[in-house]
C-alpha cells in the first residue's frame, strides 16, 4: 500500500511537474508499478491510475501504462474501464509465428474496442516495432532502452518514419543523475524527443528548449505527418552524427547535429530547391545570411569550432531563440485559482485564457505574492502545492515568447474552492508536516517520537519497483522501531471534519499473523472505538470502516494508531484516512450551450435537449446534407445534429457565457469527401492552436459516421466569451480547403460524483477513501451474494467486497439526478455465480441508448470471477436532468450490476 500510494502520491506529481515544466505531454507508468514483488513482471493489480487519469486533463497531458507480454484483451478492456483512457505500452514481446498472430488480434480488438487509446510499441529495445506491420497500430515506438550508438536512427530513418518514434539516447549517457548533455542533446529533435529515466533538475531548460523547438517544427511543418529526412553529405565527420528535416514543399529545413565535433566540419544539405533563396540561421550566434539551394548544396556549410547545442535553420526565422522577436507578448486574458485536492495533495489551482503573441509562445511563468513558482510549458494550467499555498495569495502568470520577451503580470480572480480535504493518500511527503502529516511512534502513555524518513536509493522515473525492490525504493518512505505506529494529522484551522477510512489487513498477508488493533485519539482522548481498540481481523477483505464527525480547534491533533504486533512481517495494515471539513459548496454561475451550426431552426434531441438556431457566429456559410449516418449522440437517430454544419476558409464563433471553466464538445461528419485527409483544417480556442490538419473523415475513421471531439478546463477570455476561430489547413491531397463543424456544446467543468454499492444495504468505503453508497435510486430486481475473491478489484485490489453484492433480475433500472455537464458512467461486473463464460448476455443502456448488446460480464473479463468494468464516455443529462441506466437480461439468465460510478 505504501509503494501504491508513494508511488501516486509522490512519483507521479513530481514527474507530472517536470513534464510541465519542459513541455511533454505523456505521463509514463514504467516497470514497477503492480503488486508483484519483481519489477519485470506485471500482475496489473496496482495503484488506481484513475486518481492520476482524473488530474492529467488539466494540464493536457494523457498517460501511457507499461504492461509487458501477452496479456489478454479482457484484462487489457477492464483496465479501460477502470483507469480510463490511456496508451498501451508493450513490453518482452515473443517472437513466435502463433503469438504474433494473436498479438496482432488482440491489438486490433485493443484498438477498436477503444477508440480513445492508443499502442505503444517497445520489447526491450524496440525489436518487436520494426517487425512488418505492427507500427500501422501505434502512435509512438520506442527506440532504446540503452544509450545506443548515434548510427541507431540514421539507418532506420530510411525505412521508418521517425515521428512516429521516440529517442531516449540521453537519459543513460554519462550515467545515473544525468538525463541532458548540450554536447549531444539535440539529437532528441531526429525523433520524437522524450527522457527518462534518472532525473537532473539541472538539465531541465535544456530539456524545455528541445521540445519547445520541436513543438515548433511541428507547426511548420518540418516534423511530423508530410516532411522529410534526409542525411547530409559531410566532409570531416561521420555523417551519421548528422540529419536534416525538410518540408514538404522543401522551402523550410533543420540540420540538426547529434553531437559536438572537435574539428572543422563542412555539411553539404540535401533536398533543398536549387532556386530557392534561404535564409540561413545558426542557434549560438547570431549570424544571418541569404544563400540559394543550389549554392547550400554545393558549397556546404562551413563549421569552426562547433557550439554545444548547435543547430542550422534555414527559412526559419522566427524560430524559438532567434533573436529577432522584440515585441512584447500579451499576458492571459483572464485567469481563475481555486483550491483544490489532486491525487491527494491540497493546494491552489490556477485556470486561464492563454496570452498572445505576433510569434510564437514558449512558456509561462507562475508566482504567489512575487515570487516565481515555476514555468508552464504545455496547458494553460498550474497546480501550486508548495509550502506556503494559499487561494488568497497574489497568483499572477505572465507570457514568455520564443525570444525571451515577457508580457506583464495578470492577476487571478477567485472562483469556488473546493472543500478541503486531507488524504494519507497525499501524505507520503520526505518532511514531517506538509498538510498536516506527520509520523510517529508511541515513547509512552501520550508521548510520541517521529519515524526516520528513509530516502529513494535513486531517483528513477516510474522504473524499478517501490518498497519491495530495494531500500527507499523508488518513493522513499517512514520507518519505526517495532512499536505503536502512528500517522498523526494537524488541524490548520477550526472547523467540523468528516474522518472516513476503512482498516484492513494488507493482500498478501491476511492470513498470516495476528488480527490488528487499531484506533484514532483527537489530542489525547480517544475518538473511535469508543474504548479499547478496534480490531482488524484476519481473513477480512472487507475490513473495519469509521465514519467520524468531529469538531476540531486549529492545532487540534488526530492520530491514527497501529498498535505493535508480535509479527511485524505479518502485521501490515492498509488504512487510508481521509479528513474533510464539511464547508458550504459556493457555487458560480455556469450556463449551457447548445448550437445546431447552420440551422434556421432549433432542433430538440432524443435525450429531450434543445440545441439553438446557428448563432454567435462570424463569417463562413451553412451547409445542409441528407447522409445518413452509420450512429449519432445522444440518440442512434439523432442525424440531425450532424447534417447541417457552417463551413469555410476562415470562421469563428464567440460565445458569451459567465464566470467559471467550461467543456467543449464540438460534433463532427465528413458528408461530402470519401477519402482520409481531403478536407484538413485547423481549430484555435480563444487564440491557442488545439487542431492542425484535422480531418473529419480520418478521425471518425471513414465518412458519414459522427465523430465527437472535447476541450477541457477552457476559460473564458477577458470580455468573457469562449472563441472558437477555424481556419483551413493544409495537404498535400486536399479537395477543400473548408474548415467545418455541424454542432457546438459547452458545458459545466465541475459536478459531483456519484458512487452506489449495487446490491448492498450498506455504503463501502474503497481504498481512496471515497464513499460507495448504499443501494439506492433502482426499480426492479433482487440482491445475490457471494464470497468468492475478484481478480482485478477496482479501484484496487484492496476493494473486494463492490463486487460480492449485486442486483439482478430480468430488467435492471437506475435513474439519478445531476446537475449539468458532460459525465462518464462506470459500471462494474464480475460473474460470480454462473460456471462458464457466455452465460448472462445483457443489453446495457444509457439515456435510452443501447451501447452494449447481448454483453456478457465473463466473456468481457476472458475469466470467470474477473472484474470486467466498461465506461461510457461524455453523457449528457437527459431533459429532465437525469442520467438512467438500464440493463436487460438478453438471454435465459437474469442481468447484474455490482456497481456504479458517475462523475
Amino acid at each position: 500500500q505504501q509503494q501504491w500510494a508513494g508511488h501516486l502520491g509522490d512519483l507521479d506529481f513530481r514527474w507530472i511537474d517536470y513534464l510541465r515544466t519542459v513541455g511533454m505531454e505523456l505521463l509514463w507508468e514504467d516497470a514497477g508499478w503492480s503488486a508483484s514483488k519483481r519489477w519485470g513482471e506485471a500482475n496489473m493489480e496496482g495503484p488506481d491510475f484513475a486518481l492520476t487519469n482524473r488530474y492529467l486533463p488539466k494540464l493536457g497531458m494523457k498517460l501511457i501504462v507499461w504492461i509487458p507480454g501477452h496479456q489478454d484483451p479482457g484484462l487489457i478492456d477492464t483496465k479501460v474501464g477502470s483507469w480510463g483512457n490511456f496508451q498501451r505500452r508493450t513490453d518482452g514481446m515473443g517472437f513466435s509465428a502463433a503469438l504474433d498472430k494473436t498479438f496482432r488480434k488482440d491489438t486490433e480488438h485493443f484498438l477498436n474496442a477503444n477508440t480513445r487509446c492508443s499502442f505503444h510499441t517497445c520489447s526491450g529495445g524496440s525489436r518487436y516495432a520494426h517487425t512488418f506491420e505492427v507500427q500501422r497500430y501505434t502512435d509512438v515506438n520506442y527506440d532504446t532502452d540503452g544509450p545506443g550508438s548515434n548510427i541507431t536512427n540514421a539507418y532506420f530513418s530510411y525505412l521508418e518514419t521517425p515521428d512516429k518514434w521516440f529517442d531516449n539516447l540521453c537519459c543513460y549517457q554519462g550515467g545515473k543523475g544525468v538525463n541532458y548533455q548540450p554536447d549531444i542533446g539535440r539529437r532528441y529533435l531526429t525523433q520524437v524527443p522524450k527522457w527518462g529515466l534518472y532525473i537532473d533538475e539541472t538539465g531541465l531548460e535544456g530539456m524545455r528548449q528541445i521540445a519547445d523547438i520541436y513543438h515548433y517544427l511541428l507547426q511548420e511543418g518540418v516534423a511530423g505527418r508530410w516532411s522529410y529526412i534526409t542525411h547530409p553529405l559531410i566532409q570531416g565527420d561521420e555523417e551519421f552524427h548528422y540529419c536534416q528535416r525538410i518540408s514538404y514543399d522543401r522551402t523550410k529545413s533543420i540540420i540538426i547535429f547529434k553531437h559536438r565535433a572537435e574539428n572543422e566540419v563542412t555539411i553539404y544539405p540535401r533536398g533543398l530547391l536549387p532556386k530557392e533563396e534561404y535564409t540561413l540561421d545558426f542557434d549560438s550566434i547570431k549570424v544571418s545570411s541569404v544563400v540559394t539551394g543550389a549554392d547550400l548544396m554545393k558549397n556546404g556549410i562551413i563549421i569552426r569550432k562547433q557550439q554545444p547545442e548547435e543547430l542550422i535553420y534555414l527559412n526559419l526565422p522566427n524560430h524559438p531563440g532567434s533573436r529577432r522577436d522584440h515585441v512584447v507578448p500579451g499576458a492571459p486574458t483572464r485567469i481563475y485559482k481555486q483550491r483544490e485536492n489532486n491525487i491527494g495533495y491540497n493546494g491552489t489551482a490556477l485556470y486561464w485564457s492563454p496570452g498572445s503573441d505576433n510569434n510564437w509562445i514558449s512558456y509561462y511563468e507562475v508566482q504567489r505574492d512575487g515570487v516565481v513558482l515555476g514555468k508552464v510549458s504545455t496547458g494553460t494550467f498550474y497546480f501550486d502545492y508548495s509550502p506556503g499555498w494559499n487561494p488568497k495569495a497574489d497568483y499572477q502568470v505572465r507570457t514568455v515568447d520564443g525570444d525571451g520577451n515577457v508580457s506583464d503580470w495578470k492577476s487571478a480572480q477567485p472562483l469556488r474552492d473546493e472543500p478541503l480535504a486531507v488524504s494519507v493518500l497525499g501524505g507520503h511527503f520526505a518532511e514531517a508536516g506538509r498538510d498536516g502529516w506527520s509520523a510517529e511512534i508511541t515513547a509512552g502513555e501520550n508521548t510520541y517520537e517521529p519515524m526516520t524518513w528513509i530516502p529513494p536509493a535513486n531517483r528513477p522515473s516510474m522504473d524499478m519497483g517501490g518498497t519491495t525492490i530495494q531500500p527507499g525504493g523508488a518513493e522513499g518512505y517512514w520507518q519505526a522501531a517495532e512499536t505503536a505506529r502512528v500517522r498523526k494529522w494537524t488541524a490548520a484551522k477550526a472547523g467540523t471534519v468528516r474522518v472516513i477510512g476503512r482498516a484492513i489487513k494488507e493482500f498478501y498477508h491476511i492470513e498470516q499473523g495476528q488480527p490488528l488493533k487499531v484506533r484514532i485519539l483527537q489530542n489525547d482522548k480517544q475518538v473511535w472505538p469508543e474504548q479499547d481498540w478496534a480490531v482488524v481481523p484476519l481473513n477480512d477483505r472487507t475490513g473495519i470502516t469509521h465514519n467520524l464527525i468531529l469538531n476540531v480547534a486549529q492545532g487540534d491533533q488526530l492520530r491514527f494508531v497501529l498498535a505493535p504486533g508480535t509479527e511485524p512481517e505479518n502485521d501490515i495494515l492498509v488504512w487510508m484516512p481521509n479528513i474533510e471539513y464539511l464547508e458550504e459548496n459556493v457555487a458560480y454561475p455556469s450556463v449551457i450551450v447548445r448550437i445546431l451550426c447552420g440551422a434556421k431552426e432549433a432542433y430538440t434531441d432524443r435525450n429531450g435537449n434543445v440545441w439553438s438556431e446557428d448563432r454567435y457566429f462570424e463569417d463562413g456559410s451553412r451547409v445542409k446534407s441528407d447522409a445518413v449516418l452509420t450512429a449519432g449522440i445522444p440518440a442512434l437517430d439523432d442525424n440531425k445534429l450532424y447534417q447541417y454544419g457552417r463551413e469555410g476558409k476562415d470562421f469563428t464563433y464567440s460565445i458569451p457565457v459567465p464566470a467559471g471553466l467550461y467543456c467543449l464538445r464540438l460534433k463532427f461528419a465528413e458528408n461530402e469527401y470519401e477519402n482520409f485527409f481531403e478536407r484538413p483544417f485547423n481549430l484555435s480556442i480563444n487564440g491557442k492552436q488545439v487542431l492542425r490538419n484535422f480531418d473529419i473523415c480520418h478521425a471518425a475513421r471513414g465518412p458519414r459516421r459522427s465523430y465527437d471531439r472535447l476541450f477541457r478546463y477552457l476559460v473564458p477570455n477577458g470580455d468573457g466569451r469562449i472563441v472558437l476561430h477555424f481556419t483551413e489547413g493544409w495537404e498535400p491531397l486536399m479537395e477543400s480547403g473548408k474548415a467545418l463543424v455541424q454542432a457546438i456544446e459547452l458545458t459545466p467543468e465541475i459536478k459531483p460524483a456519484i458512487r452506489i454499492n449495487a446490491g448492498s444495504d450498506t455504503p463501502f468505503v474503497d481504498w481512496n477513501s471515497y464513499t460507495w453508497s448504499g443501494d439506492a435510486h433502482y426499480e426492479g430486481g433482487s440482491v445475490i451474494t457471494s464470497d468468492k475473491l475478484v481478480e482485478h478489484a477496482s479501484p484496487t485490489l484492496y476493494d473486494q467486497s463492490l463486487y460480492q453484492t449485486a442486483r439482478t433480475g430480468k430488467t435492471l433500472r437506475y435513474a439519478f439526478a445531476v446537475t449539468p455537464g458532460l459525465y462518464n458512467v462506470h459500471l462494474k461486473f464480475a460473474e460470480l455465480w454462473l460456471s462458464e463464460p457466455g452465460q448472462r448476455p445483457m443489453d446495457i443502456a444509457i439515456n435510452g441508448r443501447t451501447l452494449w448488446s447481448a454483453w456478457d460480464p465473463a466473456t468481457a473479463a476472458n475469466k470467470i470471477a474477473r472484474a470486467a468494468e466498461i465506461r461510457a464516455q461524455d453523457i449528457t443529462p437527459n431533459a429532465d436532468g437525469q442520467i438512467t441506466i438500464q440493463i436487460t437480461a438478453s438471454g435465459s439468465n437474469d442481468a447484474i450490476l455490482q456497481g456504479i460510478e458517475i462523475e
